[in-house]
């Protein structure tokens, strides 16, 4: 398969892990009654479980590209999906520190894509 694909595949993989992460903050948020029930409940499995996929994707895309590609859009454009997640989802708000990282870390990925 053309490489191309695989970029893509780890473009959409990162946007899974941002929405584990936005699951994760949901759970976070909700008041449950007991700490037993603050990890053990649906939404937080649902987001491990999208995490692990999230690796398996990964671990098989390593196989294709090289692991600084693979690392770099695994661990960096998630951030990347996560602040816009979080505005949208949870109305957090953007600050310049934020945007200033944001373009650091696009800066990064084209650096490491050249």
């Amino acid at each position: 398969m053309n490489k191309t694909i695989y970029i893509l595949l780890l473009l959409f993989n990162a946007l899974l892990s941002a929405f584990s992460q936005v699951l994760l903050k949901k759970a976070a948020v909700n008041n449950n009654k007991s700490l037993f029930l603050q990890y053990i409940n649906l939404t937080v499995i649902s987001a491990y479980l999208i995490y692990v996929i999230v690796l398996m994707v990964n671990i098989y895309a390593m196989r294709f590209l090289s692991i600084g590609i693979v690392t770099t859009f695994s661990e960096t454009l998630p951030l990347l999906f996560t602040i816009f997640a979080s505005k949208l989802f949870f109305n957090e708000s953007i600050n310049t520190y934020k945007v200033i990282g944001a373009i650091i870390v696009v800066i990064g990925v084209v650096l490491v894509l050249l």
